[in-house]
């Protein structure tokens, strides 16, 4: 095969995609199951950037979702996605954010990420991420800041009971 002749990366992209494309139509890679892009990697023996070269040209046709973090799957009308390991969004979302407080990654006195940019970030509504942030608040590791956002105050546990004047 002459240098001319050898297919481009647009060319090895569009064959992976259609591959992927069968897979979804004869139920070989069925609804629901989600697959990273080193699961497509290793299973189709291509590099990684080719895999999501494959997965962009099939999300742009509505063949498949995405959700940052988490993986591609064929796209479902009315299939939600599921947290990882099962769990419930708001439980996973409360654990991940506990975890970037308590490892530094959220220092005291900084802004949280907007409801918005977490609900990208996490692939749930602002509202999901809102309800998961209320433990955190309740335990004054958040605090919400009109007009500034929310701030990681770093404090722990409960809040304080107003103390009784002694007699």
């Amino acid at each position: 095969m002459s240098p001319s002749s050898a297919p481009t990366r647009q060319d090895r992209a569009r064959a992976l995609a259609d591959t992927l494309r069968a897979d979804v139509r004869d139920g070989t890679w069925p609804v629901g199951e989600v697959r990273t892009l080193t699961a497509l990697r290793t299973q189709y023996r291509v590099p990684e950037y080719l895999a999501a070269d494959a997965i962009k040209l099939l999300k742009a046709e509505a063949v498949v979702e995405t959700r940052p973090k988490v993986g591609v799957r064929p796209k479902a009308a009315g299939v939600s996605w599921r947290a990882p390991d099962g769990e419930r969004h708001t439980v996973h979302i409360e654990r991940t954010i506990r975890q970037r407080i308590t490892t530094g990654t959220y220092r005291p006195g900084t802004l949280l990420p907007t409801l918005a940019a977490l609900a990208i970030e996490f692939g749930v509504s602002p509202s999901v991420v809102s309800d998961a942030l209320k433990p955190l608040r309740d335990e004054r590791l958040l605090s919400v800041r009109p007009f500034a956002g929310t701030v990681v105050t770093g404090q722990h546990g409960p809040r304080p009971v107003a103390s009784q004047p002694t007699a």
